[in-house]
């Protein structure tokens, strides 16, 4: 449960008001199936997930691809069934099947994601940003949302 208690920056009333008032957040995390999850993620979340994929590619000066997401591959694992998907809490289990033997174990098998760190952090701790955020919360366009409780909006 979401609350003020965990939240404290956040007004009590946002919670109740907003409440129920997006179906999208109930599509995203509690669907009804597997492809129903992976579904509605192609619609939502995709373009968000592309666009950060984009940002870190350029902060670190690689061309990126996404080869996985050639619509070929997409429409064959929609229709592969859950378990060939998913097995024992393993994901990924046909791409794994797929290059065993060529991977090697160690890699194949490892549990742990590793990626691109985010530049996000960084951003928020430039020069720049420290400028506009008080800005921003000070501002009487802020304060007249109601989103936040007064004076912890800086903490």
């Amino acid at each position: 449960r979401i609350s003020s208690i965990r939240y404290p920056s956040i007004e009590t009333g946002f919670f109740r008001k907003h409440k129920g008032q997006s179906a999208l957040n109930e599509m995203l995390y509690n669907p009804k199936s597997l492809n129903e999850s992976l579904i509605q993620h192609f619609e939502y979340k995709l373009e968000h997930l592309l666009h950060w994929e984009d940002l870190n590619s350029m902060h670190f000066s690689i061309e990126s691809r996404v080869p996985f997401l050639d619509y070929r591959l997409v429409e064959a694992t929609l229709s592969t069934p859950p378990s060939k998907k998913i097995h024992r809490g393993q994901t990924k289990r046909i791409l794994r099947e797929a290059v065993k033997g060529i991977v090697p174990d160690p890699i194949l098998n490892r549990k742990d994601k590793k990626g691109f760190s985010n530049p996000g952090d960084k951003w928020m701790r430039s020069e720049q940003f420290k400028v506009f955020i008080p800005d921003l919360i000070h501002s009487d366009s802020f304060r007249a949302r109601g989103y936040f409780s007064s004076g912890t909006a800086e903490k």
